[in-house]
């Protein structure tokens, strides 16, 4: 995926900005620097949700080439999104087709809600910030499940929630994931569609 998502942007040296979630930011910044950094040369802006965003930082968020969404808590970061004020931008950017991705909280941050954050109650984000917006940037068109498990126990919960939502769910295992756009939607790995109660692996 990180090689597809490269040769879309089709540049040497991109410039990629990396939005933190929570208090492991800079745990999951270190990875991805080393994820990217095997397969090309490039600048990256590390943005620390906890801290203030200077002008200076927007300015190269929005000069950037790849906007990428940490994991973690997926409550928190969308929280700091939120008190930075930085929704409205990043709407903006994807829907203008900027180049952006993510992964784990950071992926659902793309979709219409975080709700796929709270299930099943047996493996879930806290909302430890109480958040009552669960809205989300809504860029496409479908919910995300990270981390998905292909076991009776996931199969269940995901099954009676896609019952209640207007919205496709697409489950992905650890190291699967999808690419969108207005194009077309590629699926890497292992994934599985949860739609109105049934349960078909897509890939």
């Amino acid at each position: 995926m990180d090689t597809v998502l490269l040769d879309a942007v089709g540049k040497m040296k991109p410039l990629i900005t990396f939005i933190g979630a929570d208090e492991f930011c800079e745990e999951y910044f270190h990875e991805f620097e080393f994820r990217f950094s095997r397969l090309t040369d490039f600048r990256v802006v590390f943005i620390d949700p906890r801290e203030s965003i200077e002008d200076a930082h927007l300015t190269l968020l929005q000069n950037s080439d790849i906007v990428y969404l940490s994991g973690g808590n997926t409550f928190e970061l969308m929280h700091h999104l939120r008190r930075h004020q930085l929704m409205p931008l990043l709407k903006k950017l994807g829907q203008e087709g900027k180049h952006m991705a993510g992964h784990s909280a950071g992926a659902i941050a793309f979709t219409p809600n975080i709700r796929m954050a709270s299930v099943p109650d047996f493996d879930r984000d806290e909302n430890l910030v109480q958040l009552a917006d669960w809205r989300a940037l809504r860029l496409v068109g479908l919910e995300f499940f990270p981390h998905y498990r292909n076991n009776r126990k996931y199969s269940e919960a995901l099954s009676e929630l896609s019952k209640l939502t207007q919205y496709p769910i697409f489950a992905v295992s650890d190291g699967a994931g999808f690419m969108k756009d207005a194009n077309q939607t590629r699926l890497f790995g292992r994934v599985w569609l949860f739609n109105q109660g049934t349960k078909v692996r897509i890939n």
